[in-house]
């Protein structure tokens, strides 16, 4: 079977007809939702199943195969008209001759990586430094800044502006974030603290808010879940056992903005249970968050990046632990994770705040103490002219 998507009955049957044409089997429609391709939001689609489909694919004229196959033939033939010891010695050779261009090669890369002396001590270079961003982001950076711009990596509202864009964000407001999403990462008290504010925001918009977490550690994760769901009136459950999610799936259309805290990535439940991923996979409608503090630790970023990749994660939310001030370190995350931030949550007077991010709000909490006069001023330089 074949499954055709489109944002109506009649865009969906218009792309059946191209891509199998006018004779194919239609089996049956639905209409499902599924995550917006830009936002947080959630988009109606119309899924078409058919049957015998089997899209044309345009081969290559003979002409355009035949040369290839002829080479191959002849390599063939070259290759048997060795011996053995003659073969054996060739393929050493190769192996030797692409193990030394690959040393040659990391060594050029590393050279290169190296930030100049004077990225780290003036200009926007210097800055980032100052805020804990790492000498090779900012030599990346700068090398990507002066091949756009052919200029040097020098502060000023231009590089700003281009910095900015290099952070990608939701950018969107609170209206533009409802439906399904799933946090995941390591570190679940601050996971658990930014999903809690989350809540707490959508519920004060009058947003119908439902709050599930799978598995909590002990009780008084509970405990905490029945204050916070009673001060600020949104339901709350827990889930218990994997085998609940389906159950749960047929209420999510009841709620405005449906918030799914799982355990920790390297809790046995996400590893040993294939329910768990299997059913968040199959889940189209759920955006995946991937949570990350700013204090995290980037020797492990890799298996981060791998666990993202595996849960499908299409979002990365940043927390920011109380007393933590190498903000600048938001860009070397990014290098290891190149996902668009969702959300960014920072501790203020013992509570947790929670706020959509955006590009250049993100770039002014690097430049700046997080203060938001400072905030305020970076913006305001990337932004002349903006209101507020």
């Amino acid at each position: 079977m074949e499954i055709v998507t489109g944002p109506n009955l009649k865009e969906a049957y218009r792309k059946v007809r191209l891509m199998y044409g006018e004779d194919a089997a239609i089996l049956g429609t639905r209409t499902v939702t599924m995550r917006s391709a830009n936002g947080l939001g959630q988009e109606k689609m119309v899924e078409v199943t058919l049957g015998k489909a089997e899209a044309a694919k345009p081969g290559l004229p003979p002409a355009a195969r035949t040369p290839a196959r002829d080479s191959r033939g002849a390599a063939e033939k070259k290759i048997s008209a060795m011996g053995e010891p003659a073969l054996q010695q060739a393929i050493s050779a190769e192996l030797d001759r692409i193990d030394g261009l690959m040393a040659e090669i990391s060594r050029d890369l590393q050279e290169s990586r190296k930030p100049a002396v004077s990225d780290l001590e003036s200009g926007l270079g210097g800055a980032l430094a100052a805020a804990g961003t790492s000498g090779g982001t900012i030599a990346r950076l700068a090398q990507r800044y002066a091949a756009e711009s052919g200029q040097e990596f020098q502060d000023g509202p231009r590089a700003r502006q281009w910095l900015a864009r290099q952070i990608p964000a939701a950018d969107c407001g609170w209206d533009g974030f409802f439906g399904c999403h799933a946090f995941l990462g390591y570190a679940r008290p601050q996971r658990l603290e930014l999903v809690l504010s989350t809540c707490a925001r959508f519920q004060e918009m009058g947003r119908k808010t439902l709050l599930l977490i799978m598995l909590p550690e002990h009780e008084g994760t509970i405990k905490r879940l029945q204050v916070e769901a009673a001060r600020y009136g949104y339901d709350a459950a827990i889930i218990r056992n994997p085998d609940q999610l389906q159950r749960c799936r047929e209420h999510f259309d009841q709620y405005d903005a449906v918030l799914l805290e799982m355990p920790d990535l390297d809790a046995p439940v996400m590893s040993e249970s294939p329910v768990v991923h299997d059913w968040l996979a199959g889940n189209a409608g759920f955006h995946r968050h991937l949570v990350v503090p700013l204090d995290y630790d980037l020797a492990d970023g890799n298996e981060l990046t791998t666990q993202g990749r595996h849960w499908n994660c299409d979002w990365l939310a940043v927390s920011r632990p109380a007393r933590f001030k190498r903000t600048g370190k938001l860009l070397d995350i990014l290098e290891k994770m190149p996902l668009p931030v969702s959300l960014a949550a920072y501790r203020t007077d013992n509570r947790t705040e929670v706020e959509i991010a955006h590009g250049d709000a993100l770039l002014g909490a690097v430049l700046t103490d997080g203060s938001p006069e400072m905030i305020d001023a970076v913006l305001n330089d990337i932004m002349p002219g903006r209101d507020g």
